[in-house]
């Protein structure tokens, strides 16, 4: 048979409406390395036409016509009508039928784009060739390991850090990583040096492209949305906080706990860490102090969301999920309350893109640090003990759907390197969990269901209720727990919203097309991240919840991110549309500017009110102690009537300047105050009139003010003694 000739192919392209079998279709060869395909055409067409027919403004644009512009309806359709939808379900005009209705007809356009190839998302890389050398186990280093491994083991007893056993568990760590290090892909010290001499060069020169300036701007962005108003959103500090700062004061105080008892036992890292903000940043024992070391901490989180993105082979896509991360309400009051809420999510996210970076590109390397920051993540928050089993499951997705050769064994391995850095990571903790393991284990057990809390009703139902409620918590509600959330707002803003759903459904579609296990990856981590929430089966009220779900955000904005890069990049097409090109930048500001306005107004206005409304002034109150013993008064003769459910009055004294005191009295001791000289201060609740009266009769010399707080409901009293009273028999 004569092979067909590129006219031939010409002819079928022009004849399009002409069925042909597949195996009669004319195609065109793959090109030689360094060809392009289009190129290569034009420049045929170039050649066989005659000058005199060529269209002028074809030979002033160097003989490529510019295509008509085609607007995406379907993609933009599909958008305008998610937010339609998303809206319908915001509690201000909370609407489920006509929410359902708008996000059905939304998914329906956008499959629909899908499948006319309008919207798509950006290739996957593809997996590397294993090119690490085999493990070649020296038994002097294997010795040298398990001699230190075990002798820090044995010395980590007692719940207590000390010289001797810290430098033989990071010795031992350090040893562990050497046995399992790919050096084949190190660098000597040489190398290193010639390396950074060859980059250093004067004088300096900066060149900042596009994508450059737009990752520094979405940086700062997001800096803004955290370190705004620190100090004073939220303005107040709830009892957990007394624990924390009890707790950082041991420390500071040479108390070197592993695993702190108080509050029903808590991991050590936030109070080391906090202990070092402290003395870093001159804050001391203050709200201000774990403020900003949380804040760190998700801020730490951000570039590793847009590394992600470039594992799922978009870096526009990660700069997306890391800017709508940054500015998200959601992680942003996680950080802000000040607790260890935010790292579950710090430690998550390098671990999930170092294994997954790890498992693409066969990296010893990438897996090793995954298992560092697992292991450094163990010692923060409680739900973080969810991600080996993400780990191991990522692991089996990756072996399933991976076309590589020996993925199994090659799993197994990678598994195996991350259980044991993190392991001798968490070697500290692992001591103590065996010495103690009812103290461990109390806090997460406690959701599951015990003695003392009875699972309410049906095990199964409660957990597909939880399960449920917390895979709806994005487009609906977050929960009622104001200390780190909006009573029932969603957990993503509209913009967000919409793209995260819009993205979960082109990832199950590339998926099921391509079969690439990055796709199920990042699907699954969604409910596996969330499971800390979901398994509170003794406590359903407290699912969903935005704390033991904090590190699910990760992969949530990511899909959103990926999502509306593609969004946007199909508006631009093609490439050479002048008009795609503005579109494209008037759509992703305008959709920008409304997400930025509606979490800033989340968390800066109705975050910020009902928090202030929610939590006892206890700054207020400290504020007037501090201002009674910078006068006429001491600490000691400073006191705030106990009342049920009122203050914590450790706050108070941490608010007033004297850590670590407390200013509680009970109507019972108001007799023992007489021994005390000096004036004194008494703060009552504001409906505690009995004990004021009390007070009234106990000094006649006295006398009460009512205080009017700026805070509606948070008035109190304000009994005072003056000094002569003391010198009365």
């Amino acid at each position: 048979m004569e092979e067909p000739s590129v006219l031939d192919w010409v002819k079928e392209k022009l004849t399009f409406w002409r069925y042909r079998k597949p195996e009669e279709r004319i195609s065109i060869p793959p090109a030689e390395e360094g060809m392009d395909i289009e190129e290569m055409l034009e420049d045929v067409v170039r050649i066989e036409v005659a000058p005199a027919e060529v269209d002028e403004r074809l030979i002033r644009e160097g003989g490529k016509r510019r295509e008509a512009y085609r607007l995406p309806w379907s993609a933009l359709l599909a958008v305008m009508l998610g937010l339609a939808g998303q809206r319908m379900l915001a509690p201000e005009t909370r609407s489920l039928g006509l929410g359902l209705a708008f996000y059905g007809m939304a998914v329906i356009l956008l499959i629909w784009g899908w499948l006319r190839k309008e919207w798509q998302l950006p290739e996957l890389p593809d997996d590397e060739e294993n090119t690490t050398r085999p493990c070649k186990l020296r038994w002097s280093l294997l010795l040298i390991t398990v001699g230190l491994l075990v002798l820090a083991f044995l010395l980590l007893g007692g719940n207590r850090f000390n010289i001797i056993n810290l430098v033989l568990w990071l010795l031992s760590v350090v040893y562990v990583v050497l046995i399992v290090a790919d050096t084949q892909r190190s660098l000597n010290f040489r190398q290193w040096i010639q390396r950074w001499q060859a980059r250093i060069r004067f004088p300096w020169k900066f060149q900042i492209n596009g994508f450059a300036f737009l990752f520094i701007l979405a940086l700062i962005v997001s800096v803004f949305f955290r370190v705004y108003q620190l100090n004073q959103v939220p303005a107040e500090m709830i009892s957990d906080h007394a624990e924390k700062l009890l707790d950082i004061g041991d420390v500071l105080n040479g108390e070197l706990a592993i695993f702190f008892i108080r509050n029903t036992g808590r991991e050590a890292f936030q109070f080391y860490w906090t202990a070092l903000v402290s003395l870093v940043f001159g804050t001391g024992l203050s709200f201000l102090s774990l403020k900003i070391g949380t804040t760190l901490a998700g801020l730490f989180t951000l570039p590793f969301i847009y590394l992600l993105g470039k594992e799922m082979g978009s870096k526009w896509g990660g700069l997306a999920g890391m800017f709508l991360g940054g500015i998200a309400y959601w992680p942003n009051v996680i950080t802000r309350i000040g607790l260890r809420f935010t790292f579950y999510a710090a430690f998550t996210a390098p671990a999930l893109y170092f294994f997954m970076r790890g498992l693409r590109k066969s990296s010893r390397n990438d897996i090793i640090w995954a298992g560092i920051f697992l292991g450094i993540g163990l010692h923060g928050y409680t739900p973080m003990r969810v991600v080996p089993f993400l780990i191991v499951i990522l692991g089996l997705v990756y072996a399933l759907f991976s076309l590589k050769k020996g993925r199994w064994v090659e799993t197994a391995r990678n598994i195996g390197i991350v259980a044991l850095v993190s392991a001798a990571v968490t070697l500290p903790l692992l001591r103590f969990s065996l010495q103690y393991p009812e103290l461990v284990l109390e806090r997460g057990f406690s959701r599951l269901g015990d003695v003392a809390n009875p699972i309410p009703g049906s095990g199964w139902e409660i957990f597909f209720s939880n399960f449920w409620k917390s895979a709806t918590m994005f487009f609906w509600s977050n929960g009622d727990i104001w200390p780190h959330s909006v009573p029932y707002y969603p957990a993503l803003d509209t913009v967000t919203a919409v793209f995260y759903l819009l993205g979960c459904v082109l990832l199950i579609s590339r998926f099921v097309s391509k079969r690439k296990w990055q796709d199920l990856a990042l699907l699954i981590s969604v409910p596996v991240l969330m499971m800390p929430s979901i398994l509170s089966l003794a406590y359903p009220g407290e699912n969903p919840s935005l704390n033991r779900t904090s590190a699910a955000f990760i992969p949530v904005v990511l899909i959103a991110g990926l999502a509306f890069e593609s969004f946007i990049r199909t508006i631009l097409q093609p490439k050479d549309g002048g008009r795609g090109r503005w579109l494209a930048g008037v759509v992703a500001a305008l959709l920008l500017i409304i997400s930025i306005n509606q979490n800033f107004n989340l968390v800066f206005d109705k975050y910020a009110k009902q928090y202030q409304l929610s939590a006892w002034n206890t700054s207020e109150i400290g504020g007037v102690i501090r201002q009674f013993t910078d006068t006429v008064g001491s600490p000691e003769t400073a006191y705030v009537v106990g009342y049920p459910y009122w203050v914590d009055t450790r706050l108070v004294a941490y608010n007033a300047g004297f850590p670590g005191m407390d200013f509680a009295i009970w109507p019972d001791q108001f007799e023992m105050t007489k021994e005390k000289t000096g004036a004194k201060l008494f703060i009552l609740y504001p409906e505690d009139l009995e004990d004021l009266k009390l007070l009234s009769e106990l000094y006649p010399n006295g006398g009460a003010s009512y205080h009017l707080s700026p805070v509606e409901g948070k008035n109190f009293y304000v009994f005072s003694v003056p000094a002569e009273e003391m010198t009365l028999p």
